[in-house]
């Protein structure tokens, strides 16, 4: 298939960006697991046939949303090295998790090993991208603390998987269950 010309190309960048636009609402008012392609379509305006010439399936469509959301975080993270190094990095990506628990679950409902099937060739490519961008200032603020190349990003790793499973404890009212009330 030939490349699509710049405006053919701009106005389908413009329809999924409306088709991503009605998935938060839905996802929004109908929880992930009960947003539907069907229902996305519905509130995009579309049929769910032309949904589906833009995103294959649902999960294509939530590995963007993750991604995007991602994307947002970075600039968080970015923000909170340059302030604090990797503890005010650290602390942003939890931050804007915190305060996203939709973006929270987005995140974790596409890293989970059942959906990795989906994400191939150009779409796991870019969603890996956007991850290492996440974590990337976290592990530039280590490095500059003086680990080396390989141990700050094994610990950037390390600490945003923690944050993630604290994250999804407190999101879903475990921490208070067991005891251990971070003042949130």
């Amino acid at each position: 298939m030939p490349p699509k010309s710049p405006r053919r190309r701009a106005l389908s960048d413009h329809k999924r960006a409306g088709i991503l636009d009605a998935a938060r609402r839905v996802i929004a008012r109908n929880g992930l697991d009960r947003a539907t392609m069907r229902a996305i379509a519905k509130e995009a305006d579309y049929t769910p046939g032309a949904l589906y010439a833009h995103y294959p399936s649902k999960d294509h469509l939530l590995v963007e949303l993750a991604g995007k959301a991602l994307v947002l975080a970075a600039r968080n993270v970015r923000a909170g090295a340059a302030q604090s190094g990797s503890n005010g990095a650290l602390a942003q990506f939890s931050a804007y998790f915190s305060a996203k628990p939709e973006d929270l679950d987005l995140l974790l409902t596409v890293l989970q090993s059942s959906r990795s099937h989906v994400i191939t060739g150009d779409l796991e490519r870019t969603f890996t991208g956007q991850l290492i961008t996440a974590l990337a200032p976290i592990s530039t603020a280590l490095t500059d603390e003086g680990l080396s190349a390989d141990e700050a990003n094994a610990e950037a790793l390390d600490s945003a998987a923690q944050a993630l499973g604290l994250l999804m404890l407190e999101n879903s009212g475990r921490t208070t269950a067991l005891g251990f009330d971070r003042g949130r």
